[in-house]
């Protein structure tokens, strides 16, 4: 008696299906975040920065009524601690709780769940709550200590504006001479508050690049059906015939789809689906494998090609074509339970005019 050992990736393809998607989101979830951080810690800096800033004449006159710098500057914290609270606190019910029922319905459409059930990450709630303080705290800290150095009468005046000085694009006088007068002054500007400026550049590149990301993303996707369809697998129909059927009565099936009107042509492949695993995964990676009875027919129905140079596969007597994604895999095991005894599967090539009637017709007036 022989006995196998198997995990539940092995046999159970909705299990295994769901930690594939898993994997996939958990992935996701380690690189979006770090852009979303980045820009919200930008913003959050810029605000706190500014809001002190408008508030010097106020910071000037408390000093002149006697208090100290201590108390000035904890109205500012108290505000910052406020905000930085109610951000992570508001945040965190939509990371723990929101999003991710909208997620869990969205990836278990096809399969059967009873409940979903929430866990606690202290530990991303602290990390969350730590930043939105740095940048909150931080920068008002930062701001109103610079601010309070000053005497309260200097304080009750209202900020000199940074002085200019020539830029770079000056000295390109063919450029220059051609910009209008406003243009002038925004090129200045932006180089008048650096500190600005890097901010903004920063936030909208990051926003930039998440909004790419999406519509990459679905693009990519988009594309996926149309290659594999069009491209690739070029037969119609697939015809599967019973396992345990006789030679006579897979004959007799053979020549009625060989007598058909409607079928170009066809051929006849061993199928079976397999799956392959690696030594470093549980995760199992589901593979159609395909043996034509002819192999130099297979090119009519399966276009093999090469992903880099674009040139026909061909396919040999001593081994196998694997897709890029299976030979990247490193795979170590395989679990082919095979019956070669006779083709099981005809793949079939209908006619053009079968294809047409099958076509849905829009008919406009």
């Amino acid at each position: 008696m022989t006995l196998n050992i198997e995990s539940r990736n092995n046999y159970n393809d909705g299990y295994n299906n769901y930690g594939e998607d898993a994997s996939r989101i958990d992935a996701l979830g380690k690189s979006f975040p770090a852009f979303f951080f980045l820009i919200a810690i930008l913003v959050c800096f810029t605000t706190m920065r500014r809001m002190v800033e408008e508030k010097r004449i106020e910071m000037g006159t408390l000093r002149a009524l006697g208090y100290t710098k201590g108390e000035v500057m904890r109205e500012f914290l108290i505000y910052s601690v406020g905000t930085a609270l109610t951000g992570t606190i508001i945040g965190s019910y939509l990371g723990l709780v929101t999003l991710p029922r909208i997620i869990f319905r969205a990836y278990t459409a096809n399969f059967n769940f009873s409940t979903l059930k929430l866990a606690l990450h202290p530990g991303l709630v602290g990390l969350g709550l730590l930043l939105a303080l740095l940048s909150t705290v931080l920068a008002s800290w930062l701001a109103a200590r610079q601010s309070l150095k000053l005497v309260p009468a200097e304080l009750m005046l209202p900020k000199a504006p940074v002085s200019g000085s020539r830029i770079l694009l000056e000295r390109v006088t063919p450029i220059w001479r051609k910009l209008s007068f406003s243009y002038k002054v925004t090129a200045r500007n932006l180089f008048r508050y650096k500190g600005r400026m890097l901010m903004t550049i920063i936030g909208v590149a990051g926003a930039t690049a998440l909004m790419i990301t999406g519509f990459g993303i679905r693009d990519s996707l988009n594309t996926i059906v149309n290659r594999q369809f069009s491209q690739i697998s070029q037969y119609d129909l697939v015809a599967v015939y019973n396992p345990n059927a006789t030679q006579t009565a897979v004959k007799k099936a053979q020549q009625s789809v060989t007598d058909a009107s409607t079928v170009k042509r066809q051929t006849a492949v061993y199928f079976e689906n397999v799956y392959a695993t690696t030594a470093n995964s549980d995760s199992r990676e589901s593979v159609s494998l395909m043996v034509p009875k002819t192999p130099s027919q297979l090119d009519q129905y399966i276009k093999l090609r090469d992903v880099s140079s674009g040139k026909r596969s061909q396919l040999s007597n001593h081994g196998a074509i694997v897709s890029q994604k299976l030979a990247n895999y490193r795979v170590f095991r395989w679990a082919i339970p095979l019956n070669l005894r006779i083709p099981m599967v005809l793949l079939i090539k209908l006619k053009w005019q079968v294809l047409r009637q099958c076509m849905p017709v829009t008919m406009s007036t």
